[in-house]
Parts: structure tokens; C-alpha cells; sequence
């Protein structure tokens, strides 16, 4: 019996064009480290590749460690200073990305919606970022971090998306098994492989990332006003 519900973040409860808001967040950090005397091309290709190596964490170490033992091994500098002003632009330059977020009253009501009905929500958000910038995305959706019994950040995460350990993880932390969960995304890559574990799911199409042309048919789909009305059917849990 599904009885908790795993959300994607970017594309699916925050709508907006996930190639905009990249190329917008490089510009910004760009400019920031710019202005810091930063050699800010070679600062990009260390994020670049630093999360690369995320992508492809074999679960030894966090998403955090693996980024910045990366990082400082591409850019020697002073780290200290580096995390600081990264932590800097979190709380500042990045908000200038929220004007990005399209307008729509679905992500809250939905949130409201199965929480009401007493689902476990978890926000199954790929793990590249810090806590500070996952935390102020939500912000601008409206969502309240309390709703979520787990956030996934760079921080506590020691996979990314697509690999299917991702989820495992996230299983494990919050102590299900794949058939109590249904996973929510607009990513086909990303968010559907969880139907390999067994889990259900249910792609939003109104930003949808389908990189290798797939049949969406093969997954339950609609955009968010259907996935509403989806999950206004599903039951209470006791």
C-alpha cells in the first residue's frame, strides 16, 4: 500500500525551464567570483566537473565531500574563503533565479492535499545542491521544509539521479519498501527509473526533461492540475 509520496523539485513542484535557470545560475556565480578576482573560468569547470564526480558517487564518501575534494583538486585556493562566499551567494545573488518560477497555485495545493490525507512526503530533489540553496528554492515555490520527513542535499546524499542507489537510500533512510511509495517527476531519466525498484510513479509533463525521446505513455503523465486531480482519488491513510 502507497502510504508516502517522494517529490521531485525542479521542474515538478518548482515550474520552470531547467535549462534557463542553469544557464542563469552560471552567469550569476560568474559575476559574483567575477568581481571577487576569482579566476571564474576555471571556478565553472571546477563546478562543472566536481559535479560530475556527484553524478558519479559511488557511495563512499557525500555528494559534499566528493564536490570539494574535486573542486580543490581542479582550483587550488583558499577554500575557506571559497565556501564562504559560496554560502554568500546562496543567501543573496541566488534569489535573483527565483523570477525564473512560473506562476501557479498547484505545488501548494498539492503539498496540502496529501498531507491532509497523511502521507509521508519526502523531497526527492537531486542532491548537487547545498541544504541553503535546496531550502530557498522551496521558498520560492511556497513549500515549508517542515512538510518533508526527508530533504535530499548534497549534505546527506551519497548518490545522485539517474543511479537507481538514489533511491535505495532514500528507502533505507526513511525505512519503506518500494511499494509503499509513489515518486513524482518531470524527468524520465531521473525520476521514472524508480519504477524499476517497484515503486509507482508519475511523470509531470508541463516541463517535461526527456532526453532520449521515450514513450511517456508507459508511465502514468499529465501536468500538475492533472496530477492534482490524481492524487485528490487516492485514499486517506489511517
Amino acid at each position: 500500500m502507497i502510504d508516502t509520496i517522494l517529490f521531485d523539485l525542479d521542474g515538478t513542484l518548482l515550474p520552470f525551464n531547467d535549462q534557463i535557470f542553469i544557464k542563469k545560475y552560471i552567469e550569476l556565480i560568474k559575476n559574483k567570483f567575477d568581481s571577487l578576482g576569482f579566476d571564474s573560468e576555471m571556478l565553472i569547470s571546477a563546478i562543472w566537473k566536481s559535479t560530475a564526480m556527484m553524478i558519479n558517487n559511488n557511495g563512499n564518501i557525500t555528494n559534499e565531500k566528493i564536490f570539494w575534494k574535486s573542486f580543490q583538486a581542479i582550483y587550488p585556493t583558499n577554500y575557506e574563503l571559497l565556501e564562504r562566499e559560496f554560502m554568500n551567494y546562496y543567501q543573496n545573488e541566488f534569489h535573483e533565479l527565483a523570477s525564473l518560477i512560473a506562476k501557479s497555485d498547484y505545488p501548494k495545493l498539492i503539498i496540502n492535499l496529501v498531507k491532509s490525507k497523511g502521507y509521508t512526503l519526502v523531497l526527492a530533489t537531486n542532491p548537487v545542491f547545498p541544504r541553503v540553496a535546496t531550502e530557498n528554492r522551496m521558498k520560492w515555490g511556497g513549500l515549508n521544509k517542515e512538510d518533508f520527513q526527508l530533504i535530499t542535499t548534497f549534505e546527506n546524499s551519497f548518490y545522485c539521479k539517474p543511479n537507481i542507489k538514489y533511491y535505495q537510500d532514500i528507502l533505507k533512510t526513511i525505512d519503506k519498501t518500494p511499494d509503499n511509495c509513489l515518486m513524482i517527476g518531470n524527468d524520465i531519466d531521473e525520476d521514472m527509473i524508480a519504477s524499476k525498484l517497484g515503486m509507482d510513479t508519475f511523470l509531470v509533463t508541463d516541463y517535461l526533461i526527456n532526453i532520449n525521446s521515450q514513450n511517456i505513455n508507459k508511465f502514468k503523465n499529465g501536468s500538475l492540475a492533472d496530477l492534482y486531480e490524481y492524487l485528490k482519488k487516492l485514499p486517506n491513510i489511517e
